[in-house]
């Protein structure tokens, strides 16, 4: 009867990536130039909705206090 071969174990040491993970402001992508909130309405749920100076739809978030693009 002939043996087979083991299957090779997990690593005993286990290598940790020491690089940070991006959070929370630092993810986020700032456009060069602010926009600025035209009109606003609020739709049946109760979100702030507003039409921005560069054409696009912003939901207020109440939490952060800041607009955010909607959809």
């Amino acid at each position: 009867m002939q043996k087979l071969p083991k299957k090779p174990g997990r690593p005993k040491k286990v290598v940790f990536d020491d690089t940070p993970a991006t959070k929370g402001e630092d993810a986020r992508v700032e456009d060069a130039t602010p926009f600025t909130v035209l009109s606003i309405a609020s739709d049946k749920n109760g979100n702030v909705l507003g039409l921005g100076n560069d054409g696009k739809i912003y939901r207020y978030n109440t939490i952060q206090q800041e607009w955010d693009l909607y959809g």
